[in-house]
């Protein structure tokens, strides 16, 4: 059958806007552990300020989904792989944003951003069995109602038809690793990671897909088979994200992180009396005192823990690589053009001193747009730069598949008569 060019356009762009709609068929709802800060700065500040992020599709019922902490330790007094807290996380939603937050009773940290789901306890913690019942589902073997700060595993599991996990639950018989023994047939593992925040617990056992840890113990870490394995250098882990936006398990998708005793960190009560006022982390890129110890590149006094219902905290690459030139290359494509004049105007008046980074329009570095970074961008405009690991550090853009199906089925339908309104 042929078709005249009428009908060639409508065939195509119905074509296009198929294989578009089809890239999204089969998408799962997914939901992943985004948050947890589980060692607040101060001698008190896990009695309160403690608080767990999830992030996924937006809207997705969490009926059979559980957070469970795994004990790491085996001793005498310990058990490696029992469960000694859970979140039950029946009759709750992420929200219309995609974000659950739980929080402790009295917590410093929010409020989360609009449209996210935030429980936050009601009473003591959050919650402490008979003692203070808890209203955001939580449960722990000590009725302590906090988090371990040594170290744990966390696992969010869907446990579909199966038995709902219960407190002191071993899911590691013999301490030995959970692939030699029977995970519970029903249950999915929707997300996990492990951390060990402290250097005498470090032979310690961690069943996450990825682990986090302030050293790796005489013969290697303790880890299921396959999984990732993150030695920190010895700094003591308070707090773990995504870093951005990520979704994945490898080393660069998380951030772990010590707190930061600066009030733009985020915390506004009182310092944390295990740390000096200035951060000790080693890194030769960067001055000294400018980091905070992080096992990604994040300057003191950068805001950590303000990001409750919206993207975790993230840096591109070269955004504070203090070896460069100031020369206003927002995109880090070896070029100064327009478009980082554009980026530049875009966020004209960014910072205060903390937030505004080379992709910001920040050129010398100060952490603030203003008409210094212009006239940087003047001096360069036209350059070709040669820049030391330029491709590692290009701006990631939209899959092109994409992008040119959407231009293309809008540009095929409105050269069409019969896309327009009226007749």
């Amino acid at each position: 059958m042929r078709m005249n060019n009428k009908q060639s356009k409508w065939f195509c762009a119905i074509l296009l806007l198929f294989l578009l709609l089809s890239e999204s068929k089969g998408v799962k709802a997914e939901v992943l552990i985004n948050e947890i800060y589980f060692d607040p700065p101060g001698s008190t500040g896990d009695n309160f300020s403690e608080y767990i992020e999830l992030r996924g599709t937006p809207g997705m019922s969490l009926n059979n989904h559980y957070l469970v902490f795994l004990e790491n330790e085996s001793s005498i007094t310990a058990d490696a792989g029992l469960i000694e807290a859970m979140f039950d996380l029946n009759g709750n939603s992420l929200g219309t944003n995609g974000y659950l937050t739980i929080r402790q009773a009295n917590n410093f940290y929010g409020p989360p951003a609009a449209g996210t789901t935030d429980l936050v306890n009601v009473g003591t913690r959050f919650g402490r069995g008979a003692l203070a019942p808890s209203t955001v589902g939580f449960s722990d073997t000590g009725d302590d109602g906090k988090l371990e700060n040594s170290g744990f595993t966390a696992m969010l599991i869907d446990i579909g038809a199966g038995a709902a996990p219960v407190l002191s639950q071993d899911l590691d018989v013999g301490d030995d690793g959970m692939s030699n023994d029977t995970f519970p047939a029903n249950w999915l593992v929707a997300d996990s990671l492990g951390v060990i925040s402290e250097l005498s617990e470090t032979s310690g056992r961690l069943y996450g897909a990825v682990n986090y840890s302030v050293g790796t113990p005489e013969g290697g870490p303790n880890v299921e088979p396959g999984a990732v394995y993150v030695d920190v250098g010895g700094f003591e882990i308070e707090y773990i994200g995504r870093w951005g936006d990520s979704t994945g398990s490898a080393a660069g998708d998380w951030h772990a992180s010590n707190g930061t005793t600066d009030s733009s960190s985020g915390y506004t009560g009182g310092g944390d009396y295990r740390q000096a006022g200035e951060p000790h982390g080693v890194n030769p890129v960067y001055p000294p005192g400018q980091l905070v110890e992080t096992n990604q590149g994040v300057p003191y006094g950068t805001r950590l823990t303000d990001t409750l219902g919206d993207s975790n905290y993230f840096v591109l690459d070269g955004d504070f690589d203090f070896t460069r030139e100031a020369d206003l290359d927002t995109h880090f494509n070896g070029v100064v053009d327009g478009n980082d004049f554009l980026t530049w105007q875009q966020h004209l008046g960014i910072g205060n001193g903390n937030d505004a980074t080379r992709q910001h329009g920040d050129a010398n570095v100060d952490r603030v747009v203003d008409n210094a970074d212009l006239q940087i961008w003047e001096q360069n405009y036209g350059t070709t730069l040669v820049v030391a690991a330029q491709a590692a550090a290009r701006v990631a853009v939209p899959e092109p598949s994409t992008a040119l199906l959407i231009a293309s089925a809008i540009v095929l339908l409105g050269s069409s008569p019969r896309s327009r309104v009226g007749k």
